[in-house]
């Protein structure tokens, strides 16, 4: 008897207070976890930048003689930029018609890249870069001033020498070395280079 009347008086109840009942039975849904935030981006530590000073020889040899010396000097910073250096001329070169021909214009002189870093030993690597054109003069006997009995005479027309040499040179303050010793193929002089490196204080 008492359960009918229990389910009569429920059922005598609007449908918005029953919804409210049976949503306060309903356990209580935990809280869901916040993600954490985001650790800020922390910019990498940098390398401690040291300006060197380099100075570069590019000597030509006859034998034992030295015949020139080319001196080039610089400043690059270790864990840096790279330093380019560029000097030259532009020449011209008789391509057709005579003497009086057409030409165009070769650049003659010498590039020099050079990059920097410290390395493990506490020393300075150089990776350096070198290229350098020079010119053959022809005299009016039509022979090139470096030649040789036996050679193709060269008229009026230049040649052009190139030497290009790629290396690293790992040095400590005040320390040189020589990294080149090439033999031309025409004239038989040796090109050397020479890399010299200290600590700018």
């Amino acid at each position: 008897m008492r359960k009918t009347m229990a389910w009569a008086c429920l059922a005598a109840l609007p449908l918005t207070m029953l919804s409210t009942l049976a949503t306060a039975q309903e356990p209580a849904e935990a809280p869901k976890a916040r993600k954490a935030a985001p650790e800020a981006d922390t910019p990498k530590a940098r390398k401690a930048v040291t300006p060197l000073k380099v100075l570069l020889v590019i000597s030509k040899y006859q034998g034992e003689k030295k015949v020139s010396s080319l001196p080039y000097s610089f400043v690059v910073n270790a864990e840096d930029r790279k330093v380019k250096l560029r000097m030259g001329i532009e020449v011209p070169v008789l391509v057709s018609g005579g003497k009086d021909g057409a030409r165009q214009y070769r650049n003659v002189g010498t590039n020099i890249d050079c990059w920097a870093e410290t390395d493990p030993s506490g020393r300075f690597k150089l990776v350096i870069d070198v290229e350098q054109s020079s010119i053959y003069s022809a005299p009016a006997d039509g022979k090139s001033a470096n030649w040789a009995t036996g050679d193709v005479p060269v008229g009026d027309s230049p040649l052009f020498r190139s030497f290009n040499v790629s290396f690293s040179a790992v040095l400590s303050d005040g320390q040189s070395g020589q990294y080149t010793a090439v033999p031309d193929p025409v004239s038989g002089d040796v090109m050397k280079v020479d890399v010299t490196l200290s600590v700018v204080k």
